[in-house]
């Protein structure tokens, strides 16, 4: 980095008056000084040069930039005579050598230095621009501009010596050191594979998948860049079954995305070592695509990065290709038994799969419009390709989501059941399918021991799969395994470490497990990961109770109810148990004229067995078709009353919980 160390200190120096003002140019420009590669020192130079025209678009073209190329509005700039000429040639400059750190090729390392001198001239402009005009310019633009023609050969006088780097020859005794080390070496690497067989490797690498960017042009295509993330999320998946791979969950990717958590925050809290960024860079029958990977511990640097061309039908095979590139870059070699185990990626139905596609990613908005229209493309994915395992573990996946909410129309965990059972008969291989029978048998069927299978099956073929360690927890906790469930749910903590609900969740098992401490840490962190998250809420107030903490539990559940309607039965059990029986009463009177759904049902359950009113809570325990809940019934302190009743002992026979 010497050759441009100069260019470096003089960015240092804007640094000091773009650091604090302007706080993402900032971040950009920090992580660019840091580094220790050309092709990172051109990838920030880039993302710098892209916060500013963001801002220009804005502030000069009125309007947002979305997806647009960086040329594109550069020339709109100049067209409408908003930057300085000499600004936008920089600015040119800059946008066309820097793509090189985005897409290695072949180019002089002596490159890098015309680039860092554009973006001093572009940032000196920028800080004047913002009136923040504290740099001394002088002619400094001027010779810049100078200099940079002599980085692209104009000065005919500087010879080649001059730009030659001269090393010194080492001596004999340094090169007999080295070649014993490179033997060494190589002794070291080919040991365990011509020893050890094709045995896992004990290091587990950790990867995180961010979302693709649509760089076409088109918000439209969206749901391309979301096929591409799909494709590679499975692939790769499918790597962990031989080798020690976790790919951290979407939540987590999608969250460093959108709050710009700086890169070594987000390597220390996920425990992530390697980044992998992807982009649609155009549409049509065939796309074209760029994915590149960066390493961020235990310093970053670009380690990879190409272009590919794929079709929808052949998204498979593509990202299965790329996907073994990435093991390979990581130090997972896959051998020859390694890749014998591994699933054959298959041809997909085009419709179908961008149906599932964008079924999920409507489903994870948690919300009602979101709910129905995610069911409604599932659907269509069934319908496009009623013989696809996947898409049927896809449509049974978001009937199961769909059971946990409000939202349940009343069959979800019936038709979750149904489509889990017909993609086990369509193909057993796939992690997904067991995942979703594993959930239908723990909620709908209450086939316990058959669940517990199909959740192992299920993380045996894919570790990463977050939502399956999080409902066998759950699983575990029924059945009475309270340190296994504590276990299991750090895993989908592990898999997805930004997602709220396994963070809150956790804290409602150290409720349980009597460590409220733990609880209320869990509680405030899910909080902290999203503002007004509704079950930190729920899981803090409950905690508070435990501790004796109770105007603070009734505060917090006051709070939640207010926020979030559907959850007022959690300020009814909170009143109940801290005595005010009359304001119990008058929301319970709330809840009886809501819609009979099976959400419903289940909270008038809880209200009645915590208020000593047998007859109504085993009415409502007994209605169907049950709520997802209905089976914790056995194992939470609300129906406590309704032990050494009958219908009680009749109940948990239905039930048929295992023996502990």
């Amino acid at each position: 980095m010497s050759i441009w160390s100069a260019e470096i200190q003089k960015l240092e120096t804007l640094f000091d008056s773009i650091n604090g003002r302007f706080p993402e140019l900032g971040k950009e420009l920090e992580r660019l000084i840091r580094a220790n590669d050309e092709n990172m020192v051109l990838l920030y130079s880039r993302r710098c040069l892209e916060v500013i025209i963001t801002d220009l678009c804005e502030c000069e073209l009125k309007r947002e930039r979305g997806t647009e190329p960086l040329k594109g509005i550069i020339d709109k700039l100049n067209k409408e005579r908003k930057v300085p000429s000499h600004i936008l040639t920089s600015m040119h400059g800059l946008n066309e050598l820097s793509t090189y750190g985005a897409h290695p090729k072949d180019f002089d390392p002596e490159q890098v230095k015309p680039v860092l001198i554009n973006l001093a001239v572009i940032l000196r402009w920028y800080l004047k621009y913002k009136g923040f005009d504290n740099t001394t310019q002088t002619g400094e633009d001027k010779v810049t501009q100078s200099e940079i023609h002599k980085e692209f050969g104009h000065d005919k006088g500087v010879t080649k010596q001059e730009k030659t780097i001269r090393l010194k020859r080492p001596n004999r005794l340094v090169w007999i050191f080295s070649i014993i080390v490179i033997i060494v070496l190589i002794v070291l690497y080919a040991y365990p594979k011509l020893f050890k067989g094709s045995g896992k490797t004990s290091v587990e690498k950790s990867v995180a998948l961010m979302p693709f960017k649509n760089l076409t042009g088109e918000i439209s295509n969206d749901f391309l860049a979301d096929m591409q993330n799909e494709a590679l999320y499975q692939e790769l998946g499918k790597i962990s079954q031989v080798k020690p791979l976790r790919i951290v969950g979407p939540v987590t990717s999608a969250t460093f995305e959108r709050n710009r958590l700086s890169v070594s925050k987000f390597a220390r809290d996920a425990d992530v070592e390697y980044l992998i960024e992807g982009s649609v860079l155009s549409s049509g029958v065939v796309q074209e695509i760029m994915v590149r990977m960066i390493q961020i511990l235990p310093e970053e640097r670009l380690v990879w990065a190409n272009n590919y061309t794929t079709d929808r039908k052949n998204i498979l095979k593509v990202y299965n290709s790329i996907a073994l590139l990435i093991a390979q870059k990581i130090g997972l070699d896959l051998l020859p038994p390694d890749q014998v185990k591994l699933p054959k990626p298959q041809l997909v139905n085009p419709q179908s799969f961008e149906a599932y596609v964008r079924g999920m990613s409507e489903l994870e908005k948690s919300t009602e419009d979101g709910m129905k229209k995610g069911l409604e493309y599932l659907r269509e994915s069934v319908n496009s390709a009623p013989e696809d395992p996947f898409a049927n573990a896809g449509l049974a996946l978001g009937y199961l989501t769909i059971a946990h909410s409000a939202l349940d129309p009343g069959n979800a965990l019936e038709k979750g059941e149904e489509y889990a059972l017909k993609a086990l008969m369509l193909d057993s291989a796939k992690a997904e399918v067991h995942a979703a029978l594993a959930i239908a048998y723990l909620y709908k069927s209450w086939r316990f021991a058959e669940s517990e299978k199909h959740f192992k099956r299920a993380l045996e073929l894919n570790p990463n799969l977050d939502m399956a360690h999080y409902h066998y927890a759950w699983g575990l906790f029924l059945w009475g395994r309270m340190d296994e469930a504590i276990a299991e749910h750090k895993l989908a903590q592990k898999y997805d470490p930004y997602n709220p609900l396994h963070t809150a969740w956790l804290g409602e098992l150290y409720n349980y497990a009597g460590r409220y401490e733990e609880a209320v840490q869990a509680a405030l962190k899910s909080l902290e990961i999203q503002k007004d998250y509704p079950i930190g809420y729920l899981v803090l107030g409950r905690a508070y109770l435990n501790m004796g903490r109770n105007d603070e539990a009734i505060k917090i559940h006051q709070k939640l109810a207010e926020l979030y309607p559907a959850q007022l039965n959690a300020l009814c059990l909170t009143y109940i148990e801290t005595g005010h029986r009359e304001e119990a009463e008058e929301i319970l009177k709330i809840i009886e004229k809501r819609d009979v759904t099976s959400a419903n049902a289940y909270h008038r359950a809880q209200i009645y067995a915590a208020l000593g009113i047998k007859d109504e809570a085993f009415k409502w325990l007994s209605y169907e078709p049950h709520h997802a809940f209905v089976a914790w019934a056995a194992v939470t302190k609300h129906f406590e009353l309704l032990h050494g009743d009958p219908r009680w002992e009749e109940f948990l026979k239905r039930l048929n919980l295992p023996k502990n």
